[in-house]
């Protein structure tokens, strides 16, 4: 076992004993050198941490994931760390307090407050039993119901969870009853968490999302457990001990029941997180932290990886590769043998079944180079299909973020002619996806134009206030049910702001059983990460087949590695469908007009 003081698995070095100050400034310099000297540099101001390197500093990124990520944990005293980047004015108690003066916040919905005693949990949030068993705690990643710790009353307490959070009452129920809070998603409020979390998630290139936890002196929030997600721990305020044990599952695919301490084997590391201090817990790590000194404890936990891994995009793009091969694969059309289900089944192939013909076959087919050529040449299409939650859940840009909704520029649109130079911008927040559809003129005969329409997704009108809060949209084959389905979303989120329904925060993925009040607003076939934004009306701009080689055509990177830059009589197809569509994609914020 390894503690602060000891040497571990990742060579930390002893923890400082004093605190960095909370408040630093810059000293204004007064040039006393003779006339003709150069004036003394100025002493560079500290700052948050923008990207994740920014907090690994002076450790690469590339070092840390070949090193650490999902692989062993990672402490970095302050000490060891870029002393240019600072954790202060991320987010405190004080600011929590602002916040909710400020805003309607709820119970269950924004913030949940919980205590563990060394048995059991206990909820305290407003109007309800202090001695009820916490429910819509998971862990340090979501608020949403736990299966296995729902008992019969969870139904009962489901309309107190709808309260509203005031200050006051906070406030009352972290210093009386030693309440820690756990504040879901901050970076809906903080601009400087919503910068570090966009590039997070343009690093990672999957959803990310985050807690505040604030705990008072001598207490402890949550028990022993372990999460679904890769865990990046920031100390801002106080201190807090945690205690590190090996996973039951590495890298596991769903969060823990509460643990018992006592069943756990023994540590294999305490440490004692101070501002300043980060650190980095993989998947599965089971975990524990209590607060300890004479001041209360901030720290925000950022997540990410759940659900993205190998098995889930092989889940999902597989079946859409192997139904699209059906229509060129003759042998994956044939029928099953007769009498096919009297021979495989649990209860009908016998103990232990015998090998199965039919499975065989099965796997000749996979490996057979048709069906394996067909399933590459359709894999990218179901990337984008996986990709579609992350695109339409995650982040904005933090340069739209005063305009999240994005209506149409005030700007009177500029006038395309043929040598205008345009080039696309955020094409990491767009996907493409062809639609079949095709269109027939009034004589029943079909247009020249590509029989399928494309449906081009973007982020950009993404809304950071609900961010990782609300389910995303599925798919719709019809616009009209498209937006009868985005009208039920909106009434859902009033539903949620009012405290009606609980959300999950980090994008977890709960128990789909209809009674539970998160999964009852999911897809019937749910998303691999159901909780996102609100997918706004403009999503997904319809284009017709015709302008898929204008955007391949925009796509492709110049000498620099940078998106092309091209006049719109250059750009493959007819010079007038491409002004519109360039005029299209600039309203959207998606292209910009090059001198």
């Amino acid at each position: 076992m390894a503690t602060v003081s000891d040497t571990n698995s990742n060579n930390m070095p002893p923890a400082a004993d004093s605190q960095p100050t909370t408040k630093q400034t810059v000293s204004s310099v007064v040039n006393t050198e003779p006339a003709g000297q150069p004036a003394p540099k100025r002493e560079k101001r500290p700052a948050m941490p923008r990207t994740l390197g920014d907090i690994l500093a002076p450790m690469t990124t590339q070092q840390f994931f070949d090193k650490h990520f999902e692989r062993s944990f990672l402490y970095i005293p302050r000490e060891d760390r870029d002393p240019g980047i600072v954790y202060q004015g991320l987010f405190s108690l004080d600011q929590l307090y602002t916040l909710l003066q400020r805003e309607s916040m709820f119970y269950g919905t924004d913030l949940n407050l919980c205590r563990y005693d060394g048995e059991r949990k206990l909820v305290l949030n407003g109007g309800r039993n202090d001695t009820t068993d916490l429910p819509t705690i998971n862990g340090n990643h979501s608020n949403s119901q736990r299966a296995e710790e729902q008992d019969s009353n969870d139904s009962d307490d489901s309309d107190e969870l709808a309260e509203e959070a005031l200050a006051a009452d906070v406030r009352r129920r972290v210093e009386d009853l030693k309440a820690t809070v756990q504040f879901h998603q901050p970076q809906r409020f903080v601009r400087a968490l919503h910068d570090l979390l966009y590039s997070f998630e343009q690093e990672l290139t999957t959803l990310v999302g985050a807690n505040v936890y604030i705990t008072p002196a001598n207490s402890q929030g949550l028990a022993p457990h372990h999460d679904d997600v890769e865990v990046y721990i920031l100390q801002l305020e106080g201190e807090k001990a945690w205690r590190l044990y090996e996973p039951i599952e590495p890298l596991a695919m769903s969060y823990s029941a509460d643990l018992d301490r006592e069943e756990l084997a023994q540590p294999i590391a305490e440490l004692v997180l101070r501002p300043g201090d980060f650190l980095y817990l993989p998947r599965g790590t089971i975990h524990e932290a209590s607060c300890v000194g004479n001041q209360h404890s901030t720290h925000i936990t950022i997540s990410s990886h759940q659900n993205w891994n190998y098995g889930h995009l092989m889940a999902q793009t597989l079946p859409e590769c192997i139904t699209n091969a059906m229509s060129n694969v003759l042998e994956l059309r044939r029928g099953l043998p007769h009498g096919f289900l009297r021979q495989h089944g649990v209860l009908h192939a016998g103990f232990p079944p015998p090998p199965s013909a039919v499975f065989h076959h099965m796997r000749e087919l996979l490996q057979s180079d048709q069906v394996w050529s067909e399933i590459e040449r359709h894999f990218h299409q179901a990337v984008d299909s996986f990709a579609l939650d992350y695109t339409t859940a995650r982040l904005p840009p933090p340069a739209l973020r005063r305009n999240p909704l994005n209506p149409a520029p005030t700007r009177v649109t500029p006038v395309f002619h043929a040598t205008t130079k345009v080039r696309l911008v955020y094409t990491d927040h767009i996907r493409a996806l062809p639609t079949p559809g095709a269109e027939s003129n009034d004589d029943g005969q079909a247009d020249d134009q590509p029989d399928f329409e494309i449906k081009v997704w973007h982020s950009l009108s993404n809304d950071v206030r609900t961010h990782m809060m609300q389910p995303a949209l599925p798919d719709s084959e019809d616009e009209d049910d498209e937006h009868e389905e985005q009208d039920e979303e909106e009434e859902d989120t009033a539903c949620s702001r009012s405290g009606l329904r609980e959300s999950n925060d980090t994008g977890d993925v709960s128990s789909h059983d209809s009674s539970s009040a998160t999964s009852s607003h999911l897809r019937s076939n749910p998303p691999l990460h159901p909780i996102g934004a609100v997918v706004p009306r403009d999503n997904p701009i319809t284009l017709p087949g015709s302008a898929w080689p204008t955007l391949i055509h925009l796509m492709q990177l110049d000498g620099q590695g940078q998106r092309r830059t091209s006049a719109i009589q250059a750009i493959p197809g007819e010079l007038q469908e491409n002004i519109l569509l360039c005029e299209q994609l600039w309203q959207k914020r998606l292209l910009v007009i090059e001198a």
